[in-house]
């Protein structure tokens, strides 16, 4: 039902999205960009990450035995020399701690034969998924660096990116020279005029639909579900820009940049 809700929501961001866009192809992304993101914002919203533990998912249960406890605790204190009384309030005191350690150790049975399963299932994903979800994201601290000399330890932020944009220049941008005559005996294929026609609807289409829904978004912030479900108009739309990058060769930085991750390995 949640998913059938979704994308009655989803195909509702057409009566959203902007009709006449910019002749400049930077502010034509950028006023389509916002359309997107502002269209789904107002039919869709943003979905709030809930942290799983055993309290929260146990709270009506817990919240039940703990007012057990405060009525027996209330009832004792209007006679505090009352031995039944202070019994009565031992015991559901008790019987909140047991409960509770009881409460705990079921939920991460549970869990851990959850996750287990999706191990031996060799489903990566959703066991990932499911680690994530019990722990939280993690906050990975600054890794330090040695400078290039490695007279200085750098710890400072700008100063590590300082170092790898030297690195990268040092290793990926060098100059490369190329004798003509080398180059003369690269074997040449024939031109294939036909693979310079601008891509047409149905590429596009075809493009869109074999996205994976499950990837984060780019620089712009869009998922891919939003592009898939859009409709007919979000897809013409995107096809008109994608025309004119095309018929310009101008493209806008959100579809040239990417995140560059450094995998440090022992």
């Amino acid at each position: 039902a949640n998913g059938h809700n979704l994308i009655s929501r989803l195909s509702d961001l057409k009566d959203h999205l902007l009709l006449e866009f910019p002749d400049n192809i930077k502010e034509h992304w950028t006023r389509l960009k916002t359309s997107i993101i502002s269209a789904y914002e107002q039919t869709i919203g943003y979905q709030t990450k809930k942290h799983q533990d055993w309290f929260g998912e146990n709270d009506s249960e817990i919240e039940r035995i703990i007012n057990k406890k405060r009525k027996a605790f209330q009832i004792w204190q209007r006679e505090r020399k009352c031995t039944t009384k202070k019994k009565s309030y031992a015991n559901a005191k008790a019987e909140v701690q047991r409960r509770t350690r009881g409460l705990m150790n079921t939920w991460w049975i549970k869990k851990a034969q959850e996750i287990q399963h999706l191990a031996n299932t060799h489903d990566a994903q959703s066991f990932f998924k499911a680690t994530k979800t019990i722990h939280g994201p993690i906050n990975h601290g600054i890794c330090p660096l040695h400078s290039i000399d490695s007279t200085t330890l750098l710890k400072d932020k700008e100063a590590i990116a300082l170092h790898w944009k030297e690195d990268y220049q040092h290793f990926h941008n060098h100059n490369s020279h190329i004798a003509a005559e080398v180059l003369s005996q690269i074997p040449q294929k024939q031109i294939r005029d036909e693979l310079a026609v601008s891509p047409n609807l149905g590429e596009l289409c075809t493009a869109v639909n074999q996205m994976k829904n499950s990837k984060a978004s780019g620089p712009d912030g869009i998922p891919a579900k939003v592009s898939k479900v859009g409709g007919t108009e979000l897809t013409q739309q995107l096809h008109k820009l994608i025309e004119k990058i095309w018929e310009r060769e101008e493209i806008p930085a959100d579809f040239m940049d990417a995140k560059s991750i450094n995998l440090f390995l022992k």
